[in-house]
């Protein structure tokens, strides 16, 4: 049995404290909450009568505290939370949201700041606690791989405006941390351990001069355990370009639904940018399937399925619409 469960947050079950609202059932049981207390009213009667206004409007009401209470439920779980919800459960882990680019206000026009996205920060909490080992078990290496032990070079805390406060955390965009997107660890043979990790930049091939540094501190006698021998490498790509036809239902703008087609296979292709991951023909399939989509054709597909060491990147797309006869 292994300490460490790489746990797909999403295949987690729907949280209890998290309910399934819905207005009619609300209304419904306010209607019948009057009845029980004034029992001369009876349903038919009610439905026209003035009251049955305010229980509406309470029941909106009542619909829009309970959605509150849900979505602050959802912001202290890790699979939920996002921006500052999701920074907040982080510093608890003692993890910040890195700066890939500090940007340049002085530039024409001014370059905004790029900061790590939700999904790679969720990763990294959820891998914190493998930085309490030393590099040993396959946690650790992914947590150290993607660190590389580096810290915030300033952390500022201020208050905007009234019953808000904003903590920054500030890193070098020149640091390792901020270069790198995932990391595995196998163990080829017996003493050794291959680290691949996968970049930001382009396709997520790391230059050399990265694989250097990470393979330098996974070495370090801080971090290694001393019967390990270490390798880094950088992830072997598996391109792909899917070609598919969309048939959209007749009588809706094929144009729009192709573009929110495309849009939609573009932010999947970017969850799945990730080592081990596979594109299959279902995933282009759900990805194309929008609103308004009667059926998806892909052309000449093979799956992309990676083993740890890889990961799929999109290097374009194809794709045409018709509306159906």
């Amino acid at each position: 049995m292994t300490l460490f469960v790489d746990v797909d947050l999403s295949s987690l079950p729907k949280p209890d404290v998290v309910e399934a609202l819905d207005y009619e059932t609300i209304r419904a049981a306010q209607i019948a909450d009057v009845i029980a207390r004034y029992p001369d009213y009876s349903a038919e009667a009610l439905e026209s009568d003035p009251v049955v206004k305010v229980l509406e409007t309470t029941s909106y009401r009542e619909l829009g505290v309970r959605q509150r209470v849900n979505d602050a439920a959802r912001a202290r779980l890790l699979a939920y939370a996002e921006k500052a919800d999701l920074e907040w459960l982080g510093a608890d882990a003692g993890v910040y949201r890195l700066t890939l680019d500090p940007g340049d206000p002085e530039a024409v026009p001014p370059r905004d700041p790029v900061y790590e996205s939700d999904e790679s920060l969720r990763r990294r909490i959820q891998l914190a606690p493998e930085s309490l080992s030393v590099a040993g078990p396959e946690g650790g290496y992914k947590y150290h791989a993607l660190t590389a032990g580096e810290t915030p070079v300033s952390i500022a805390v201020a208050s905007p405006e009234r019953g808000t406060v904003t903590l920054t955390y500030t890193f070098d965009p020149d640091t390792v941390a901020a270069r790198i997107k995932d990391a595995s660890a196998i163990r080829p043979r017996r003493g050794d351990v291959l680290v691949t990790i996968l970049g930001y930049d382009g396709d997520g091939s790391v230059d050399a001069e990265t694989v250097a540094m990470v393979a330098a501190y996974l070495s370090s006698r801080s971090v290694r355990p001393m019967c390990a021998d270490v390798a880094v490498q950088s992830a072997t790509i598996r391109p792909y370009a899917p070609v598919a036809t969309i048939t959209v239902y007749p009588g809706l703008d094929s144009t729009a639904i192709r573009a929110a087609a495309i849009s939609s296979l573009d932010a999947v292709a970017a969850r799945r940018h990730r080592l081990g991951e596979k594109v299959t023909a279902s995933v282009i399939d759900a990805a194309l399937h929008v609103s308004g989509v009667q059926k998806v054709t892909l052309d000449g597909w093979a799956d992309v399925v990676c083993d740890e060491t890889e990961a799929p990147y999109m290097t374009g797309r194809t794709i045409a619409a018709e509306v159906a006869s």
